[in-house]
């Protein structure tokens, strides 16, 4: 069994809706899952 761990956080970028959080978490997501095992991925965009 694995673990993924997605951050997201509203200093860089406002969260204006509950949907930027889900559109950002599922693109980070994909990324995450990408790796083998257990990871964890912090959103650093600006």
């Amino acid at each position: 069994m694995t673990l993924s761990i997605v951050v997201v956080s509203s200093e860089t970028q406002p969260i204006t809706h509950p949907g930027d959080i889900s559109e950002r978490v599922s693109q980070l997501k994909k990324q995450v899952k990408a790796l083998q095992g257990s990871n964890y991925l912090c959103d650093r965009r600006k």
